[in-house]
């Protein structure tokens, strides 16, 4: 699918596939930043004791689950106007969102653990 220039309406979505995968990648981007720096100063107490951030917190994982998971025909998809991993013709690739869902794993481990073992010890000793 060629975008052409001239035919291009900024009042209406341009559907790509970069678009699709940067949305599906920053949900839970920010849901593991938000993990991660609930660790450190000045939240101290155990994540699972602030029970409203708690059910955030896995509402919205489980809502970014359904947006990479939702075939590209359902309501979710049309609504966030993601775009359905499909060629010209009509072959649907969904092993596409398996190595979205690796990238993501991947991303939020490393992300946890940078600001668990790295950050927070950097952060310790200079505060001694």
């Amino acid at each position: 699918m060629a975008l052409i220039p001239s035919e291009l309406h900024f009042d209406e979505p341009n559907l790509s596939y970069e678009e699709t995968v940067l949305f599906m990648v920053a949900n839970y981007q920010y849901l593991t930043t938000c993990v991660a720096f609930s660790i450190a100063k000045p939240f101290r107490k155990p994540i699972w004791t602030n029970y409203g951030f708690l059910f955030c917190i896995v509402f919205l994982f489980i809502f970014d689950a359904v947006c990479v998971f939702a075939p590209g025909e359902s309501k979710v998809a049309t609504i966030f106007n993601l775009n359905s991993f499909k060629t010209e013709d009509g072959t649907s690739h969904y092993s596409y969102r398996y190595w979205i869902v690796l990238g993501i794993v991947l991303n939020s481990i490393l992300t946890y653990v940078a600001e668990k073992f790295i950050i927070n010890v950097v952060t310790k000793r200079c505060d001694a």
